[in-house]
């Protein structure tokens, strides 16, 4: 409903970002099948289907971005993070598929990944499973965090000029990072995800 009344009103649409995402705290053991689920129908599936509703428009317009606010969850997977981060790497691993495959239309899907922001994420979580089993690892990662607050964020300028960029480059790259701490201990792996990627692209006969 929102694609058509933004089609009624300006006949086209530039710009899809999926920014909407919810957290629950466990281990893959502890996690629900129900919750895994919910996880993934919000972190996942809506945003692909939103990015396979904009395609076709798209593709008659001749050109358009798509960015996928992922985390660094897409790269890093965190004890009792497991299945967030699943969804991540999940919509992460799309993203780069359609930026490849739509780019013959001039279209282009990117990733934004934040590193570690104050938000409301953990606040509404709907759900958290902190057991007994994995109480060890849970502590010692209370106390990492803790030691580390530093590098919780207040500021998002750093993740808008993320996606302005990946909105506005001419040339742009497949993911984009923001933020300090652990953002920062991912871009050895980042710059060989790219590499990959244009790998992929010439193996697609885009060069």
């Amino acid at each position: 409903a929102t694609l058509d009344r933004v089609l009624a009103d300006q006949g086209r649409i530039d710009v899809l970002m999926n920014n909407a995402g919810i957290v629950m705290f466990g281990a893959v053991e502890d996690m629900p099948e129900t919750q895994s689920r919910l996880l993934f129908d919000t972190n996942y599936f809506a945003p692909v289907e939103l990015m396979r509703l904009v395609l076709p428009v798209m593709r008659r317009q001749g050109g358009g971005r798509i960015v996928n606010i992922t985390a660094i969850g897409a790269v890093l997977s965190t004890p009792l993070l497991g299945v967030y981060a699943a969804t991540k790497h999940a919509l992460d691993a799309a993203t780069a598929a359609v930026d490849i495959e739509a780019r013959p239309f001039g279209v282009r899907a990117l990733s934004v990944l934040p590193g570690q922001y104050k938000t409301a994420i953990a606040e509404k979580s709907p759900g958290k499973y902190r057991t007994a089993t994995y109480e060890g690892i849970a502590a010692a990662l209370d106390r990492h965090r803790a030691a580390r607050a530093a590098d919780v964020l207040t500021d998002y300028s750093s993740v808008i000029d993320a996606v302005l960029r990946a909105t506005d480059d001419p040339e742009p790259a497949p993911r984009y990072l923001a933020g300090v701490g652990l953002a920062r201990q991912i871009e050895g792996a980042l710059a060989e995800l790219e590499r990959l990627h244009r790998h992929e692209a010439e193996r697609s006969g885009l060069g």
